[in-house]
């Protein structure tokens, strides 16, 4: 039974065993791109999607090593992953190449716990919604990002009383 595991692994990805208790450790998307975008490597992200001719709208690949339950269920794009990672120069750079601003980026940048990353979506034009930002609410209250909790009810008037279930499911007293 193991062997049939190991032969099915090798036929997905070829070198899934190389470094694997590392990987498995880290907890992250093991791809190459990935780790470029956690990194923020501007340079070296711009010249491997260049030289492999990726579509920079597309999907992460998913990796078995991932661990962070958000990621593995909503398969997100390249934008996506780099908002989730506040990774400014990366996300800076798709933007430019004028990769589509959805308003889920929203909710992958409380992730980040970067304001500077939320600041830079709200200059961004993109058509959000008070169904967002209670979307938004209720993502922060879920991670416990308390900063952004407070930041959406002051700024965009939505109320977190609403959110008083989240809470109690996230065990997010705080409020």
């Amino acid at each position: 039974q193991n062997r049939e595991i190991e032969d099915e692994l090798l036929s997905i990805e070829p070198t899934i065993f190389d470094h694997f208790e590392e990987k498995r450790h880290e907890g992250e998307n093991d791809s190459y791109i990935c780790s470029l975008i956690r990194q923020d490597s501007l340079k070296e992200f711009s010249i491997y999607v260049n030289s492999t001719n990726i579509p920079l709208d597309s999907k992460v690949k998913s990796s078995l090593f991932e661990t962070n339950a958000f990621l593995i269920e909503n398969e997100p794009t390249l934008i996506e992953y780099s908002a989730f990672f506040g990774s400014i120069k990366i996300f800076n750079y798709l933007r430019k190449k004028e990769v589509e601003l959805k308003t889920s980026l929203m909710i992958y940048a409380i992730h980040s716990r970067k304001a500077a990353f939320i600041h830079l979506l709200e200059s961004c034009d993109i058509q959000m919604s008070s169904s967002i930002y209670a979307e938004c609410i209720e993502e922060a209250i879920k991670c416990h990002h308390n900063e952004f909790v407070d930041y959406f009810e002051n700024c965009y008037l939505v109320k977190k009383e609403k959110c008083i279930p989240k809470m109690l499911q996230y065990y997010n007293y705080i409020h």
